[in-house]
Order: structure tokens, then sequence, then C-alpha cells
């Protein structure tokens, strides 16, 4: 709540008054006019959509919310057990996880022929959604509680952790070189395609990576919970940071890269830093 009142209101005003053309307002005017709707649409209204009241990024943590409150209305209604290894069966198969990534990019397709991607809604009027990826949401999150259930991470052969390491990083690779079928959606061969190249990428790199930290990385340190601690509040603030550097390097002549690399230890340094100094 504090983000929708106070943080994404102060975003939207900045892009309100550098990119639309409007006249210049008062945040205050802004606020009540444009953030919250209380007028009538303008005219020639450029959106990308009326009112500006939005979550921003915060969206994340709302679809989070909402899937672990409908999770615990089903433990409820259930009477499920929340003890690991409750329900221990062996890790899913090469077998299992092709099926399943198969699976999912025909139901992402499907969908995606009437919701493309960064086509959002507003599930039951408040809950900001982009349905051209809430198969992928949904599934992960149930298959990370039968993970849990069922102790597959320590289970997870390591051959079947190294293959699918393998197929991610490539696909991975392949997608920021530019070879990925990207496409929003709709009914053609390319967009029947990319929802298997996602789907497979993604999987590949959630078993993967799973398997690549439990192996070399299940270690910890005062560092490492330290960053542990604040990352939630990190997820928060990021954006507002993010765009006050993207500001202050605004005139500033480097290379793309220079720039991204100095976003990023900038970002992190301040963010991690700043929520560290509060504790």
């Amino acid at each position: 709540m504090f983000g929708v009142a106070l943080l994404i209101p102060v975003l939207m005003y900045i892009f309100h008054l550098h990119y639309r053309g409007y006249p210049a307002v008062s945040f205050w005017s802004y606020y009540k006019t444009y953030y919250l709707g209380m007028t009538a649409e303008p005219a020639h209204w450029i959106g990308p959509a009326w009112p500006d009241l939005n979550f921003g990024h915060l969206w994340f943590i709302e679809n989070s919310l909402f899937y672990s409150l409908v999770y615990l209305l089903c433990t409820l209604v259930m009477k499920t057990k929340k003890a690991v290894g409750t329900a221990a069966q062996s890790a899913p198969t090469h077998t299992g996880i092709v099926l399943f990534a198969a699976a999912l990019s025909l139901i992402t397709f499907i969908v995606r022929i009437w919701f493309p991607i960064d086509h959002w809604i507003g599930l039951f009027g408040f809950i900001q959604m982009e349905v051209a990826h809430i198969p992928q949401y949904i599934s992960f999150f149930v298959l990370g509680i039968m993970a849990y259930r069922r102790n597959w991470l320590q289970q997870l052969p390591a051959r079947t952790g190294k293959v699918w390491l393998a197929v991610g990083v490539i696909l991975a690779v392949l997608c920021y070189l530019g070879f990925a079928p990207a496409i929003q959606g709709g009914l053609s061969l390319r967009a029947f395609i990319y929802p298997f190249y996602e789907a497979f990428e993604c999987t590949g790199l959630i078993i993967g990576l799973l398997y690549l930290f439990r192996t070399f990385f299940n270690t910890s340190s005062s560092l490492s919970k330290s960053l542990a601690q604040n990352t939630y509040a990190v997820y928060i603030i990021h954006i507002p940071v993010l765009v006050a550097f993207q500001y202050a390097f605004l005139h500033v002549a480097l290379s793309v890269y220079l720039l991204f690399t100095c976003f990023s230890i900038n970002l992190l340094t301040f963010s991690f830093g700043s929520q560290q100094s509060k504790r």
C-alpha cells in the first residue's frame, strides 16, 4: 500500500512531466487528476492506461501474495501437512520434465492468442496481472510447493541437473544473441514456437541453477545472510534508485555497457547499503 500510495505516484509523476508533453502541474494536482482519475479522462490521453494508478514493479509482490493466500486456503480446506518430505518421491525424470515443459508451452501458446505479452488486466478490479505469463507463474509456484514437500532438491540427480543447466544456459545465450523467435502472441508458427523456447529455457535454468547452487554454493556467510535479510526491501526501493541514477547519467557520454556496469554497481551498493544502515 505504501508503494501504491506514495512510491509509484512519484515515478509516474516524473514520467508525466518529461514524456507526455502536457503542461506542467503540481504533484498534488497530478495525484488527484491523473493518478487517481478523479476527473474525466482527458482528450487525446496517451496512456498507457487511465488513470495512472498501478502497482508498478510491485505487481510481483501482489501476485505472490495472492498465490500464497490461495495456497493457504487450499491447505486449510484440505488440511494438508506442511512438513518437508511427508510425501517423498523421486525427483522428476527427463521424460517428466520434457512433458511438463511441452504442456506448459501449449497452454501458454493458447493463452497468448487472446492475451499477448504486455497485455495487463485488473483481476477482480485490483490484482495487476499479465495473463500471457500466468501459466508459467502458477505452474512454477505449484511445482515449488511440490518440490519442497517431496524433497526434490536433495534428490535431484547430478546428471539431471547438469543436462538441464546446459539446456537453460544455451537457450539463454541464444536469446541474448538475438536468435530467440520472440513474439508477443497471436496465431502463427512463430507464436507457436516461442512459448516452447521460453518454457524450456526457463525450466532448464530453474533446475540447472538449483543443482549448481546446491552442489557448489551451499554455504552461508555473514555477508550472504545480510544480503538475504534485505532482499525484500531492496526489491521495493530499487526502481526509484535506478530512475535516480538514470537521470543523473542522462547527459553523460558513455557507452551503454559502461553505463550498465556503473548502474549495476551503484544500484546494488546503494540499495543494499541503505537497508543495512537502517538495520
